[in-house]
């Protein structure tokens, strides 16, 4: 489900009562003294259920998050280990009214970040000295081409959400990027009409960008389509960087003027 989560047990021999509880940072303190839903554990964990029941439904959850929990059996004196487990609920589905940018460098929940080499590379949330928007603090999807080191081999994907337009007759897509190319190096956008079954290029960039670049276009493409997909894609070796900011999907155009921010290039 999207907002809820079904946990249930077994009680142990004795049948002694337990205590569950949950983190969304997999961090839980250990138990001491007795405990009722809603309380909080010293070192980590909030209180869900105390008692000799057997199951329990997390309900008013977020979508495309992992909850972890945790199970104690209380005993006279003290707990006992315990037991854990996670769970993650399922994503949201969007359509013509989204955007994404970021005040912190968290990586959202529903996006994919797809290492097609090994050893594993990434996307991130952060920022690079000159990347995006220039001087001061900004946060954006990045990949930091540099950072990989001489010798690397480079192929990575940051995969959006599932998007339904089965009842959209136009999609724009638009975001902020800056690309800081060198030789050899490419990035791409894609798109999958299918499901992520099967991905076409739709654009891609073999030069420096401006800082920022404005990208705003209709993709006639997944119009009318019930499983879609964006894909930004970098590939190279050791390069610079890839910066990715205010993706927006809309049924109506975007304004395409640069923003209000200072540029700056690495020379």
């Amino acid at each position: 489900s999207k907002t809820t989560i079904d946990i249930s047990w077994e009680l142990n021999t004795e049948e002694l009562p337990i205590i569950l509880a949950f983190s969304t940072s997999n961090r839980f303190g250990i138990p001491l003294g007795d405990y009722s839903p809603g309380d909080i554990i010293d070192g980590g964990g909030t209180v869900l259920y105390a008692g000799t029941g057997t199951s329990f439904t997390h309900e008013n959850l977020e979508p495309g998050t992992t909850y972890y929990y945790k199970i104690w059996t209380k005993g006279e004196n003290n707990y006992s280990a315990g037991l854990f487990s996670s769970e993650t609920t399922i994503c949201n589905i969007f359509g013509t009214n989204f955007s994404i940018s970021f005040d912190e460098a968290t990586f959202p929940n529903c996006w994919d970040n797809v290492s097609n080499t090994e050893p594993e590379i990434s996307w991130i949330v952060g920022n690079t000295y000159g990347g995006l928007y220039g001087s001061g603090i900004h946060y954006y999807f990045l990949f930091d081409s540099y950072n990989y080191g001489e010798g690397s081999i480079q192929d990575a994907d940051l995969i959006s959400p599932e998007f339904d337009f089965s009842e959209e007759s136009s999609v724009y897509l638009s975001f902020n990027h800056y690309f800081k190319h060198r030789t050899d190096h490419k990035a791409s956008l894609h798109f999958s009409a299918d499901g992520g079954e099967t991905w076409n290029e739709y654009t891609s960039w073999e030069a420096d960008t401006e800082n920022p670049d404005k990208f705003s276009e209709r993709i006639t493409e997944v119009e009318g389509k019930n499983s879609v997909y964006f894909k930004w894609k970098y590939e190279g070796s050791w390069g610079w960087f890839w910066c990715i900011d205010s993706i927006s999907v809309t049924a109506n155009p975007m304004v395409t003027n640069k923003p209000n921010v200072y540029s700056k290039t690495i020379e």
